[in-house]
């Protein structure tokens, strides 16, 4: 008599398996509501799945015990409470085919895994993403704007051929993911993935979009600090484009070059620095002046934000037309005419300085002071980088 099986399953026929996971810092009351949701997603569209919360060193709210009830796993952060390392705890537990990041305030419905898995063949990361067409967020005007603009920064200095590079939202190929080595700590770990696996990779890691639409958080707080956050991001842009620059000295990553762009011809870093020593000087005229008309002239601080940009602009211009881009000034026209120039490219950035002066204090109730520095910064990031472009830019062209 001979014993017969079934024959084994077919690498067809292998069922692809799915990895959630969720980084949570206090957020036990969100994940009440999210999790039954979201059990109830991934046991539909994969039957071989594992949800993984990622919670703070030590319990600080009931996040262990609401995971339990909902036969979900719940893991302590490894090296310390910040983002970046409940990230890389994460994707060291992850075992699927395919591993979805999302966050745990309820702001990502975890229905949309669902379009993220149907496109998961298409491409190696699936992003959710507010702002390719189809895509929104509850978020007001204003915000949405500051940024969209702050994702189109980003994409343009460190190079990252994608219109949504903040929201953590996405889908990855789970052993791209896995064989990445991540270092950056805070929220910025995000834009390194994406990073890493466009210059790490050969070929490099196809990235998709698709529309999503972000929500505010069910309950509690961000736990996002706006100053460290907003420290970060910046300190990120200026870190990977260093790092797509040593990737760009392998000749056999030129192909992959041509097909992200570069922004434009590189000034040199003494050039940079010189800016940017310019840009400090700057901002004490800005915040000095702002001080003196609002506090000892009475002035309104709106009204007098508007003198203290122009006068910090008018600074700028004297150091960066006699010291910064000294050697190429005599190309670039009159002193009228470079002067003209860059006061029209500040204008986009006066208005982001002005944008962010208002939305901080009167929203987020800052001190116009403290908000007034923080538009300075992204003012100073779209100054810098159209400076190059076009108000000094004929030599440079030339080289």
């Amino acid at each position: 008599m001979v014993e017969t099986t079934d024959p084994p399953l077919t690498l067809e026929e292998t069922p692809e398996t799915l990895s959630v996971i969720l980084a949570s810092y206090q957020e036990g009351e969100n994940l009440k509501r999210l999790l039954p949701r979201l059990k109830a997603t991934v046991d539909r569209i994969a039957t071989r799945n594992q949800v993984i919360v990622v919670d703070t060193q030590a319990p600080m709210d009931d996040t262990e015990q609401v995971c339990i009830a909902n036969g979900v796993s719940c893991v302590r952060r490894r090296g310390g409470n910040e983002y970046g390392y409940a990230i890389r705890t994460g994707i060291a537990e992850s075992t699927g085919d395919y591993v979805v990041i999302m966050d745990a305030d309820g702001s990502h419905a975890p229905e949309f895994i669902d379009s993220l898995w149907q496109a998961r063949h298409e491409a190696d990361v699936v992003i959710a993403s507010r702002y390719v067409a189809g895509g929104r967020t509850d978020n007001p005007q204003l915000l949405v704007l500051a940024s969209r603009f702050l994702n189109f920064v980003f994409q343009a200095v460190a190079n990252i051929p994608v219109l949504d590079v903040s929201n953590s939202f996405r889908l990855y190929r789970g052993d791209l993911l896995r064989n990445l080595e991540l270092t950056f700590l805070h929220f910025d770990v995000l834009e390194e993935i994406l990073a890493k696996l466009l210059w790490q990779n050969f070929p490099p890691a196809r990235v998709a979009e698709i529309p999503f639409s972000f929500e505010k958080r069910s309950a509690g707080h961000s736990k996002r600090n706006l100053l460290v956050f907003s420290y970060h991001f910046l300190r990120a842009m200026f870190r990977l484009r260093q790092m797509g620059r040593q990737f760009a000295k392998h000749p056999e990553n030129h192909s992959v070059l041509s097909t992200i762009g570069r922004l434009s011809s590189d000034p040199g870093p003494r050039r940079f620095v010189k800016f940017c020593a310019v840009g400090a000087s700057g901002t004490f005229v800005n915040l000095g002046l702002l001080w003196l008309l609002t506090d000892v002239f009475g002035i309104y601080y709106l009204h007098s934000a508007l003198i203290s940009i122009e006068a910090s602009i008018m600074s700028n211009f004297i150091l960066n037309d006699s010291w910064t881009f000294k050697d190429i000034k005599l190309l670039g026209g009159s002193v009228l005419h470079r002067f003209l120039k860059y006061n029209l490219l500040c204008l986009a950035g006066s208005l982001l300085n002005y944008l962010v002066l208002w939305l901080l204090t009167d929203f987020a109730h800052f001190n116009y002071l403290i908000s007034n520095l923080f538009g300075i910064v992204v003012a100073f990031t779209w100054n810098y980088l159209v400076s190059l472009k076009w108000a000094w830019s004929r030599r440079l062209d030339k080289r």
